[in-house]
């Protein structure tokens, strides 16, 4: 006798976990930008130099470097939701203890704690999210996910400055530690990823698992429990364009000043404004063009936007080229993302995950350090012409190599468990 067990029928991207996960982040990123603004200001107002100061990021973006390949192997190790937990209760002690330490030796201890702890709860709702939703759904997923992630990050400059000009750093210290027990407490309600992948394990067979290459292997090594190598194309792409795109990020203020372009702030919203639009049309986008094709367009644009900053300093071209860098950068982390995440197995996806946004932090960290090189040594307008000519040549060795970012392994897995506009079932049999 045979049995059949249906898991899914046309997989929703709007679930319960989606919601409360992406809660989770946006309260986290919020309150990580109020600090990243704030801190500096803190250890200025405690009588710290710049220099010092200035090492306040330095802390903490290293700790939360050092940590992410260690908590991806714990993801897929020990599961999502506990690492989750761990991370936001000691994310939420450490910015509450802010208010209560003026010893600057001890803030920069805090400021390590905070950024292991920034780690973990960061790379735990972005692994938990690419589990959560449904794979004909990722892209849209991520693009929706990180458009609420860079919204809360727009809110935070005006909350920061409000409080510091009517309140104490005190008071913007145990807000934002509300803030961050309010997302633990949602955390604990998430249901645990681990039921989902035990369905999904339970319906594969093994001969499936071990033709991919990225499931955890029979030898142990440190190599294979930190890297999936499957990942490496769409991450050293994203590497490379976070590297470029940091010169805007970083240098974009300074670069108006020198050059006396005015009203520079409306950047950032029309910024905003055209990476909300990509995360509405990146679904249809990708299921018309292909993903690679998307990329491709996507790093066409992103050169042209940062060129366009160099050769035409006036406010009217930023604005364009706002647009163009938004609408881009929207396009392209939600897909390599997905192509990252979807090129692993599902028992090394979590890892997946670190590497991706280990990239991120790598890139801005070298980025910022290039650059201001640049700047003292040729001049700040070579910062644009040369961080936009790295997208084009991504675009040339991607056509003349035919890079597909894993895109065939992609392909592979949804064959597996196809989801058909119809919605089609994933069943297993077994016999009695």
């Amino acid at each position: 006798m045979k049995n059949k067990t249906v898991i899914s029928t046309s997989p929703s991207l709007w679930t319960t976990d989606f919601v409360l996960v992406t809660a989770v982040m946006t309260l986290t990123r919020i309150c990580t930008q109020v600090q990243t603004i704030s801190m500096p200001l803190y250890f200025q107002h405690l009588g710290a130099s710049i220099t010092v100061a200035g090492l306040s990021m330095t802390a903490f973006t290293i700790a939360a470097m050092l940590f992410r390949p260690f908590v991806g192997a714990l993801l897929d190790q020990r599961g999502r939701k506990p690492l989750l937990i761990i991370g936001l209760f000691l994310y939420a002690l450490s910015t509450f203890a802010y208010g209560l330490v003026t010893m600057i030796p001890l803030l920069i201890v805090l400021r390590i704690i905070h950024g292991a702890s920034f780690s973990a709860s960061s790379t735990s709702t972005s692994a938990m999210i690419t589990d959560i939703l449904p794979e004909k759904h990722m892209t849209q997923g991520l693009a929706y996910y990180g458009m609420f992630g860079t919204l809360s990050i727009a809110l935070a400059p005006s909350m920061t400055l409000y409080f510091i000009d009517h309140a104490t750093y005190t008071t913007l210290f145990s807000v934002t530690s509300g803030l961050s027990v309010v997302a633990l407490l949602i955390s604990l309600v998430v249901t645990s990823e681990r039921s989902r992948l035990s369905k999904i394990a339970e319906h594969q067979s093994r001969a499936e698992l071990e033709t991919r290459t990225d499931s955890i292997p029979a030898k142990y090594s440190i190599w294979n429990s930190f890297i999936v190598r499957k990942a490496f194309s769409p991450v050293l792409t994203m590497l490379s364009i976070t590297i470029a795109t940091s010169a805007v990020t970083v240098f974009l203020p300074t670069y108006s000043r020198a050059v006396g372009i005015p009203g520079i702030g409306l950047f950032y919203l029309v910024q905003a404004a055209a990476l909300a639009a990509s995360s509405i049309v990146i679904g249809h986008l990708s299921k018309k063009w292909g993903a690679v094709m998307v990329i491709r367009c996507s790093l066409l644009a992103l050169g042209s936007s940062i060129m366009v900053i160099s050769l035409c300093p006036t406010l009217w071209a930023i604005l364009l080229a706002a647009a163009l860098f938004g609408f881009a950068n929207g396009l392209l982390m939600p897909e390599l993302n997905a192509l990252a995440v979807l090129s692993a197995a599902p028992n090394r996806r979590g890892q997946a995950s670190a590497m991706f946004y280990l990239a991120l932090d790598i890139g801005i960290g070298t980025g910022a350090a290039v650059w201001g090189w640049v700047s003292d040594t040729i001049g700040i307008q070579w910062i644009y012409i040369i961080a936009g000519c790295l997208p084009f040549i991504l675009l040339l060795v991607s056509v003349l190599c035919r890079i597909d970012y894993n895109l065939g392994s992609v392909q592979a897995e949804q064959q597996v468990r196809p989801y058909g506009n119809e919605g089609t079932t994933l069943a297993a049999q077994s016999k009695e």
